[in-house]
């Protein structure tokens, strides 16, 4: 295993080490490229691609029943083990580094939205605060927790394609069933967004995340080389519709309670004489 901008190993070297092992019973060399962002020395960038390389050639190796097995094995894999290098390596691994970066900012913005709501939530009435949370506050927490359980799901080293990629599948369709629940109780509650630019980060980019989580869902399961993309580009939906509607919702939180602070002031306190 060489990167091929290491700056402590020549890349030269790699082949010079191949020439040399002339006695062994098979070889197997790994270049890393910067397109997979693992070129630099010990594949720093995308260590987890090299990690995963590393299993795979060990999975491949087979059962040691024999020595001289090892060559053939390979061939008489079934297919799911096949599967587990050609999907899991080559079309999720390289978007370790994206997930990890998505998955971590999902977590920071779920904490930091908790505090937002403990720290100012005071001050409101009962119902407006149960109508508030169901309408918007519970549809952004399942974003950000939708974006962190991708990151973790992409993160698992599955043997196929196939339980991500169900996985995944009834997850988008379940996100689609929500924001149609979420969008008849924000009806039923009075709380419509009738402005375009409004409903657009509220329902449109969720929903359109939700569908390109089962896009990218089908096209696990059936190999198709868009489908890292589509989850890719739902997780980035669904988690920047997460920062619009956390921000929005702290901005109305300030702007509500400095209202039921204005109005809890008796009149003329500050004209009040000793």
């Amino acid at each position: 295993m060489a990167g091929a901008e290491d700056h402590y190993v020549p890349v030269h070297q790699l082949p010079d080490q191949i020439a040399t092992l002339t006695h062994v019973r098979s070889l197997t060399a790994r270049l890393f490229t910067r397109a997979e962002q693992a070129q630099n020395h010990v594949q720093v960038g995308n260590m987890g691609l090299a990690f995963r390389t590393i299993i795979d050639w060990m999975t491949g190796l087979g059962p040691i029943e024999r020595a001289a097995d090892r060559l053939t094995t390979a061939s008489r894999w079934p297919p799911w083990r096949c599967r587990k290098v050609q999907y899991c390596s080559l079309m999720l691994h390289a978007w370790d580094n994206f997930f990890i970066l998505a998955g971590g900012a999902a977590a920071t913005l779920m904490g930091l939205l908790f505090v937002a709501v403990t720290v100012g939530g005071t001050g409101f009435s009962e119902s407006r605060i149960v109508h508030g949370t169901r309408g918007f506050l519970t549809p952004t927490l399942v974003q950000f927790g939708t974006v962190l359980l991708q990151a973790l799901a992409v993160l698992v080293p599955w043997p196929s394609a196939w339980p991500i990629g169900i996985l995944f599948g009834l997850g988008g369709l379940t996100g689609l069933a929500y924001q149609a629940n979420v969008v008849v109780k924000r009806h039923k509650f009075g709380l419509a967004l009738h402005d375009w630019h409004d409903w657009l980060p509220y329902v449109g980019v969720p929903a359109l995340g939700s569908a390109c989580l089962v896009v990218g869902a089908v096209g696990l399961i059936v190999d198709k080389s868009f489908a890292p993309y589509a989850v890719a580009g739902a997780t980035t939906l669904l988690l920047f519709g997460g920062v619009y509607g956390a921000w929005d919702l702290t901005l109305w939180i300030i702007k509500n309670r400095d209202k039921a602070e204005r109005s809890d002031d008796p009149p003329n306190r500050g004209n009040s004489t000793p």
